[in-house]
């Protein structure tokens, strides 16, 4: 199998969740092998993994997602709080959600947590 750098055009499609693959001498590869070669004028991506915490416990990501740059790692993981507190709110009084993002090490790299409350004052 030959592996080759992505195409810009190709590279950003993928960054958006469209998948890519690329086929040579007849042989697949996946997207791992593909994203893990980039041109000198391309950007490796870092693979970013989301931890989601709420009263139920945790939920760990396995899969984790590619980034190009930790705060794009940074915003994804404040549009997961913001999505989940829309979706767990009307429900109760009192909603504490977190996500910590990881590296492909497993070390933590960022945190963010919401706490929400609501309730009649009489």
């Amino acid at each position: 199998m030959i592996l080759r750098a992505i195409p810009a055009r190709e590279a950003a499609l993928f960054s958006r969740g469209i998948p890519v693959l690329s086929v040579q001498d007849g042989e697949r590869s996946s997207l791992e092998e593909i994203c893990s070669i980039t041109s000198s004028d391309e950007r490796a991506m870092d693979r970013y993994f989301f931890d989601f915490y709420n009263s139920e416990g945790p939920v760990l990501d396995e899969q984790g997602q590619l980034f190009e740059t930790k705060e794009r790692a940074k915003t994804e993981a404040l549009r997961i709080l913001h999505d989940v507190a829309h979706e767990e709110m009307p429900d109760r009084d009192l909603v504490k959600l977190t996500v910590k993002v990881r590296s492909h090490t497993g070390a933590q790299l960022f945190e963010a947590s919401l706490i929400l409350t609501s309730g009649w004052s009489a």
